[in-house]
């Protein structure tokens, strides 16, 4: 029997033994979410076999109109998922034809196995359908009652370039986005929304990567922000859309780069959010070598570091000493207020460098009352004034937030929620308007974007820079507004958090004018929100040791830093006893014949006494101390000359010794 007579008997047969009407692929997709042939039998002709799964437990295939016969509505679907009995020999190229029930199973139209019928019209490896392009264009991200997905729902598709919104799941599946660029969260309510309120669209255009779904690999272990590629089938499973890869690549990153090192008279202010740092933890000597290594390599040990979660003070105390095992130079201090002491002690605290002089911490807004009933800040807002150690003294106020938490923002409670944050912003903005002429930065967890969440605008609230509008409206109680700086970064680098697979700021450094300092950069430094959680209890990286990434804000000081050689020309020195007597000697090493002065300066900058030593042959000269001090006190010696300047920061008077 040749060939030809073969198929005509295969689709009289076929005609004899269905009783459905034969409708194209598209047809029994339609252009809704569902079927409208759902739970009719039908049948449908000469499509091409795109995929085949041949699984005792769960066998498919998925089918699709050939390119010459496909409709020209690209709002319609020309795949189809068919549900076969297992054992069925059927391969991928084959042309079949298909008669069975329509079902709608999690969103996915199908044909169910039971009453199917097929038949391979031509077994051999046909030309498979063009694949559809994924891209930043497609799918557009508009949010709409029918998903721009459900268009090419069982149909081939591609991903040239993809990008992951987030972390692998435990489960192997991963957010993704086609394009170049990750999904972040954005201003206003969840779509619909609330008329006359910014309205967030969701990002409907994220979808699933299933690696195994089709027998490819596992992709465990994957950080948000990798870039992919892929080829595969769409999905629906009821919830959010998949990709089922045939094919996929995945160029995983060397790891998270720590911040930049400082450079010469450069200080870095910091914020870290350290997730229930607990001292009754079972991993807390795991969770100590982490968050160590974390400050040491990546937020390469700011001079302040504001902190939040954390138990007590133990905790801070035992980290310093597992810091000071990683670089034996570092000399922390820690301030906490405990505030918190109930089943979830989670209080603000700082870390801080010998640099930092005069510090002292204060809680503010800690007797404040809810207009509705109870405490307004369960973690009050923990002021610190110090001095930065310049000559003069660099004053530096820093306030660090634990703002109520977007939890419950919507549901029962979602009113008590809302006024808590509105009224907490409005509390921190009076504390702002009270400290901001005084060199103050504002850091921390807002638990606030940096823009208007729809129903509280916490972060311009604060900032006291404009809203895009909120149910709760930003009353205006700063006069001057705060510098911001988050949008000194890429766009892809705004974030410190992600949640539901966005990423978003919830992480912030704010500041007023600043004097004495000038603000040299702001980074992120990462390793945290992107990554799974799995790494959360190995000691041996600095992965995960939080679910925040840390903002950091570099400043460049204005004045001369104090430390025993303050400044000046390495080859230049200046050797005195400390504390020095009026009638110590002073040495002074040039290298050069020079003429030069001597000048003494009190702490606060100002110049209390100069000798002009004359021309100085270049090597040692020994001098009598020229100055007569007549109380004790702190005091800069500064050596100055042309091409020579240096200082030396000493404790003198008629009594010093």
């Amino acid at each position: 029997m040749n060939r030809k007579l073969h198929i005509f008997l295969a689709l009289l047969l076929w005609s004899l033994v269905t009783t459905g009407q034969n409708h194209e692929i598209w047809e029994i997709q339609g252009n809704g979410n569902f079927s409208p042939f759902s739970n009719q039998i039908i049948n449908t002709e000469d499509n091409i076999v795109t995929v085949v799964n041949d699984n005792i437990f769960n066998s498919f295939i998925f089918i699709q109109t050939p390119d010459d016969r496909a409709d020209a509505d690209s709002t319609t679907s020309n795949g189809l998922l068919v549900r076969l009995p297992f054992g069925l020999n059927v391969q991928v190229g084959n042309r079949i034809t298909v008669s069975g029930r329509v079902a709608e199973v999690n969103g996915m139209t199908q044909l169910e196995s039971a009453d199917l019928v097929l038949t391979i019209l031509d077994d051999n490896n046909s030309i498979l359908p063009t694949p559809v392009e994924l891209n930043d264009n497609f799918p557009s991200g508009i949010p709409a009652t029918v998903s721009e997905f459900e268009w090419v729902e069982g149909m081939l598709v591609e991903l040239p370039q993809a990008m992951t919104t987030a972390a692998s799941r435990s489960n192997g599946t991963t957010s993704i986005i086609a394009g170049s660029t990750r999904s972040f969260r954005e201003p206003g309510i969840p779509f619909p929304g609330i008329p006359g309120l910014p309205v967030w669209d969701e990002n409907p255009e994220r979808f699933i990567l299933q690696p195994t779904a089709l027998g490819q690999p596992e992709a465990n272990g994957i950080p948000g922000g990798t870039p992919l590629s892929a080829t595969g089938i769409i999905n629906d499973d009821g919830n959010i859309y998949e990709i089922w890869p045939t094919t996929y690549q995945i160029d995983l990153p060397a790891g998270p780069a720590p911040v930049r090192e400082k450079n010469e008279n450069e200080v870095t202010v910091a914020s870290y959010n350290m997730l229930g740092f607990f001292e009754t933890e079972p991993e807390y000597q795991n969770r100590l070598q982490k968050i160590a290594l974390f400050i040491t390599r990546q937020l390469k040990s700011p001079d302040i570091l504001a902190v939040q979660e954390v138990q007590n003070i133990t905790v801070l105390n035992d980290l310093i000493a597992v810091i000071e095992t990683l670089d034996p130079s570092l000399d922390y201090t820690a301030y906490l207020n405990l505030t918190n002491t109930g089943s979830f002690p989670i209080n603000l605290g700082y870390l801080v460098r010998p640099n930092v002089t005069d510090v002292v911490i204060t809680p503010l807004g800690t007797d404040e009352e809810l207009s509705i009933g109870g405490r307004l800040h369960d973690r009050p807002p923990l002021l610190l004034e110090g001095n930065f150690a310049t000559t003069p003294p660099t004053p530096i106020k820093v306030l660090n937030l634990h703002n109520r938490s977007l939890g419950g923002i919507t549901g029962g409670s979602a009113g008590e929620v809302r006024t808590k944050r509105h009224e907490q912003a409005i509390s921190v903005a009076f504390m702002v308007r009270s400290l901001q002429h005084e060199n103050l930065i504002v850091l921390g967890d807002f638990n606030a974007f940096q823009f208007s969440d729809g129903y509280v605008d916490v972060y311009n609230q604060i900032a006291g820079t404009p809203s895009l509008g909120a149910q709760f409206e930003v009353e205006p109680v700063l006069v001057d507004p705060l510098i911001t700086y988050v949008d000194s970064l890429p766009p892809n680098e705004r974030y410190s958090f992600v949640f539901g697979e966005n990423a978003q700021i919830l992480d912030h450094v704010l500041s007023s004018s600043l004097e004495g300092l000038s603000v040299t950069g702001f980074e992120y430094a990462r390793g945290n929100a992107d990554y799974p959680t799995f790494h959360f209890t190995n000691p041996d990286n600095v992965l995960r040791t939080s679910d925040h990434d840390a903002p950091v804000l570099f400043m460049e000081l204005d004045n001369i830093v104090a430390t025993t050689t303050l400044s000046g020309n390495p080859e230049a020195t200046l050797s005195l006893p400390n504390p020095l007597s009026p009638n110590d000697p002073i040495t002074i090493n040039l290298p050069f014949s020079k003429n030069v002065n001597l000048l003494l300066y009190r702490m606060d900058g100002q110049l209390i006494a100069e000798k002009n030593l004359g021309f100085l042959e270049g090597g040692t000269t020994k001098l009598e101390n020229p100055f007569s001090v007549d109380m004790n006190g702190l005091y800069v010696i500064r050596l100055r000359g042309v091409d020579v300047e240096t200082s030396q920061m000493v404790w003198m008077g008629r009594f010093a010794r």
